[in-house]
């Protein structure tokens, strides 16, 4: 027998390490010179001037790569300028105003309320349907474990089933998952079923010395318009009838691809940025983002190389007093001039936060406009109700408001005007 072929050597890193030392020491002389910082020359000036502004990237997070290729642009323009002897300046900022930020804290807020802290004892994923196989009267159904077990091992799921549109959820298996890595895919094949009929899943976590919780309910097709049911395998008759009649042929079973996991809670985001459990509980302070991540994002700029003078870089919202005196003397010049005006118009409004939410300030959602609806006047009609009769109403009209987008369909029906209101 021929002896074994020896193991492939690792492959050296002598070059990476040789650039990444060069790079070390020349920022290092980059930062000893004040090679980036530019002032505005006390004499006469003929040398050129140049100044290049980037898009302020938003800190709900680390910057990523898409930030890096959008900025080299910008950095090397303003580095061929400063070879040509121009004072070239390129300053940068931090995006903090809006709403994601706070959105973030209070979703992460909200996990810890309900499923503990710093290691939250998480449900499974929301189940997905992964086949569905009428032939054999069964639905596979497929989710990912949870990323958090409060810190305990996780040792199974139980299965539960609804039948019909008003029925109990019944436990109809266990699924071992002793020793799983946190966000495993699981499925399970769920017999038995009858064709035609109305389902929903749920995914109960089993965890050793905590209760388990329950996951979302999967009551809904793939498209959420229309109730999870085993639906009979359609038969193309066309077909068969060309090949001279007899039973059709037996189709395979309708799969569909589960993109199960989706659910990325607010914790897991920040255990993806490196941040242990016990630092992302101090998330749930809007502020604190302002207070981490910017500086991550000037240190991994550094690194890059990107020639900003940070003399001239600042953080928006009214956290920075100065940025904030800014933005209002910008309004106040844009008013004096009466190129702005103010007025009044239709705008999403978040009830939790008491103000305006824009497209780009929402957590989800974003593209929902306002929808605007015929309201419906429908007088109640005596006699009232018993709750209503011994109410302070009961000698008053009282109107139900319904609301509709094609009021055409309701004819005979009162359409409330604005002397209604």
């Amino acid at each position: 027998m021929p002896a074994p072929a020896p193991a492939e050597a690792p492959k050296g890193t002598a070059r990476r390490d040789q650039l990444l030392e060069m790079q070390t020491r020349v920022q290092a002389k980059w930062e000893a010179s004040k090679a980036f910082e530019v002032d505005a020359p006390a004499g006469t000036w003929d040398g050129g001037k140049f100044m290049v502004t980037f898009p302020y990237p938003y800190m709900n997070g680390k910057l990523h790569l898409g930030h890096a290729f959008s900025l080299t642009k910008a950095e090397f323009a303003a580095a061929y300028q400063r070879m040509l002897g121009k004072k070239a300046l390129f300053p940068f900022a931090f995006h903090c105003t809006g709403m994601p930020i706070q959105a973030a804290a209070f979703k992460l807020k909200k996990e810890y309320d309900a499923y503990g802290q710093p290691l939250p004892n998480f449900p499974a994923s929301p189940p997905e349907v992964v086949e569905s196989d009428p032939d054999n009267s069964a639905i596979t159904i497929g989710w990912k474990a949870p990323t958090s077990t409060g810190g305990k091992p996780l040792t199974g799921f139980a299965i539960l089933v609804r039948e019909g549109v008003s029925g109990e959820y019944v436990e109809k298996a266990k699924v071992d998952a002793t020793g799983a890595e946190p966000g495993a895919q699981f499925s399970h094949t769920v017999e038995g079923l009858t064709v035609g009929s109305q389902y929903g899943f749920q995914v109960v976590t089993i965890v050793d010395g905590l209760p388990g919780v329950p996951g979302r309910k999967l009551e809904k097709s793939a498209d959420g318009k229309h109730p999870l049911a085993l639906l009979a395998s359609k038969k193309d008759a066309s077909k068969d009838d060309k090949k001279g009649g007899g039973a059709p042929a037996k189709k395979p079973a309708a799969k569909v691809q589960a993109k199960t996991g989706g659910m990325m809670t607010q914790w897991d985001i920040l255990s993806s940025m490196g941040f242990s459990p016990e630092e992302a509980v101090a998330f749930v302070d809007p502020v604190h983002w302002l207070k981490v991540f910017p500086p991550l994002g000037k240190t991994d700029l550094l690194k890059l190389g990107v020639g900003v003078d940070w003399r001239r870089a600042f953080l928006t919202t009214d956290y920075n007093p100065y940025y904030d005196s800014f933005v209002r003397w910008q309004f106040y010049q844009l008013k004096q001039g009466d190129f702005i005006a103010f007025g009044k118009r239709p705008s999403i409004f978040s009830e939790a936060d008491a103000q305006p939410c824009m497209d780009h300030d929402r957590d989800k959602g974003e593209g929902v406009g306002h929808q605007e609806y015929v309201a419906l006047k429908i007088l109640l009609l005596e006699p009232l109700p018993a709750v209503l009769a011994d109410s302070p109403l009961k000698d008053k009209k009282i109107y139900c408001l319904a609301a509709t987008l094609r009021p055409e369909t309701m004819c005979g029906q009162p359409l409330m005007t604005s002397d209604d209101l």
